[in-house]
């Protein structure tokens, strides 16, 4: 999924627009020039912190290399998260990990061309058997059959198969 040709590509990284005919959904444009909705954003940012704390030793060392509490950081990624990570906190994170900017945006060790193929993909199968998904769902879609695709190396019409059965 590219950016549009109307739209200005040297745009900074971050919110642009609502997404069409999703209610109470933006679009993000990433660094790298792709677009991604602000569910699916938060998901990845979500895992990307998950990792770094992982990498750290956990959720406490997490906490106390970002100078939050060991509270804080449960609301983003424990067990009943329920915060997202926005676009300010993310680069606040970014920084004082040590990370480049835009690293939590980033689906890490993954294709990210791949990601948004399948993106589309579920996106276009909804709208021609005009099914309504929810974010979860559409978000759960995507992130099983990019693994289907990516782990397991299924080939692109069996995921398209895959997909026009699992949206109904």
């Amino acid at each position: 999924m590219n950016v549009p040709s109307s739209m200005n590509t040297t745009l900074p990284a971050g919110k642009v627009k609502s997404s069409p005919g999703r209610r109470n959904t933006s679009v993000w444009l990433l660094e790298s020039g792709h677009m991604l909705d602000d569910e699916l954003l938060y998901e990845i940012r979500r895992k990307n912190l998950t990792s770094l704390a992982e990498e750290l030793g956990g959720q406490s060392k997490l906490a106390t290399k970002l100078g939050k509490s060991e509270s804080q950081i449960s609301h983003l990624i424990g067990r009943n998260a329920h915060k997202p990570i926005g676009e300010v906190l993310a680069r606040e994170i970014e920084g004082l990990a040590g990370k480049p900017r835009g690293w939590l945006d980033r689906v890490q060790g993954v294709n990210e061309k791949l990601l948004l193929q399948i993106t589309h993909e579920v996106d276009a199968i909804a709208r021609e058997k005009k099914a309504r998904l929810t974010d979860k769902r559409r978000t759960e879609l995507i992130s099983l059959h990019y693994k289907i695709f990516a782990e397991y190396g299924v080939d692109r019409e069996t995921i398209r198969s895959l997909l026009r059965s699992a949206i109904s």
